[in-house]
């Protein structure tokens, strides 16, 4: 927040600190000069904004068009679907499919499927993607005939998606109220201030966007350790780490795996120092165990042209496991030249340079707890 306020006393700072203590992920605190400290899981921010009411009103969204609901601007365009990135703020919905969209608040009992993930009721997804509380309300939620098409800040409905090639309509919010609709993602650009937990400024100054937060990383995260627990019950595992990208990832999937399970690695490369592929695979450590008649997942950071995990997976084949699949956090399909078939895939993400939970560029930003993308100026792009 721009200024000070000479009202606030120490006793404000002692509720402040009190607040940021506090087990409530959602708590709220008044201070003087209409400034209210908002608890959001691990990040403290302060807002003069008043916080979204629960809003009945309905705004029809033309498609194509623009719309302006509780003081968010929606812009629906048609788009060709060639599998674009399907994110919380920008994804594509089938044309075929949706004739006309309402924008509206959300409801009891409002239930959305997101791709890739299990069906939940909105106010669970808001939990589990750790939107604040006080934002919830405020959150367009994009009504197809009565069923829900999509919902800012979560994503689109996985029924309603396109297929490869198909016309396709993009509903992006825009500015909201509360700043830029940016607010309910962790990059918060709106007018508040944020306190996070231990971060690296020096890192940090290099990141252009978070993609995903903390809170996110792990909610997926558990949910391919449930899945692969429920299609492995009653088999033992040995998990295959990919180095160096996924080992941040290996580590806490392997923790929340029920099953029995052992863990090697493997060291390949087809980068170097650089942002892209250069095509030539090298194999720098080898497995440390036979792995005939077991059943095997590789585990990797980011799956981008294939050209590796294509040469990685049929070079593990050829040592007769009883069973091998891959399970990657990151699938980039737009940078795709080898087929390579995908049993776990934690988020689909668009064509940047990405860092963080593990990933790196010239060895720099594995500590990141986050995944970001990387501005061009740092690596020359």
């Amino acid at each position: 927040m721009e200024g000070g306020n000479e009202n606030c006393s120490a006793a404000h700072l002692e509720g402040l600190i009190a607040l940021c203590r506090s087990g409530d992920p959602s708590a709220e605190l008044n201070l003087p000069g209409g400034v209210t400290a908002h608890r959001a899981y691990s990040r403290l921010i302060l807002t003069r904004s008043a916080p979204p009411a629960a809003l009945e009103n309905q705004v029809p969204l033309p498609l194509p068009g623009t719309a302006e609901w509780a003081g968010w601007t929606v812009h629906s365009t048609p788009e060709l679907y060639r599998g674009q990135r399907q994110g919380p703020l920008q994804f594509l919905l089938d044309q075929d499919a949706v004739h006309a969209l309402t924008l509206r608040g959300r409801r009891t009992g409002d239930r959305l499927k997101l791709p890739g993930r299990p069906t939940k009721t909105v106010k669970k997804w808001c939990v589990d993607q750790k939107i604040p509380a006080w934002l919830r309300p405020g959150l367009p939620v994009l009504d197809c005939g009565g069923c829900l098409a999509g919902v800012a800040g979560l994503g689109p409905d996985a029924a309603l998606l396109p297929p490869p090639g198909a016309p396709a309509w993009r509903p992006a919010p825009g500015i909201s109220k509360l700043g830029r609709a940016g607010a309910i993602r962790p990059a918060i650009h709106s007018a508040a201030v944020i306190v996070r937990k231990g971060r690296s400024i020096m890192l940090e100054k290099d990141i252009q966007e978070i993609l995903f937060s903390e809170e996110q990383l792990a909610s997926r995260v558990n949910e391919i350790a449930r899945q692969i627990t429920q299609d492995y019950q009653g088999k033992e595992i040995v998990l295959i780490s990919v180095l160096r990208g996924s080992f941040v990832f290996m580590a806490d999937l392997c923790r929340r795996i029920d099953l029995p399970c052992t863990v090697d690695f493997m060291a390949v490369s087809s980068y170097g120092s650089g942002t892209s592929s250069t095509g030539q695979v090298q194999i720098t450590k080898d497995l440390s165990s036979d792995i005939a008649g077991k059943h095997i997942i590789v585990v990797e950071d980011i799956l981008d042209s294939g050209n590796t995990l294509s040469y990685l997976l049929k070079l593990l084949a050829q040592r007769k496991p009883a069973s091998i699949r891959l399970c990657t956090l990151l699938d980039k399909p737009e940078r795709r030249t080898k087929p390579v078939e995908v049993h776990y895939s934690g988020f689909t993400i668009p064509d940047a340079f990405v860092v963080g939970y593990g990933l790196d560029y010239a060895e720099h930003y594995r500590n990141l707890p986050y995944i970001g993308i990387l501005k061009p100026e740092v690596y020359g792009g």
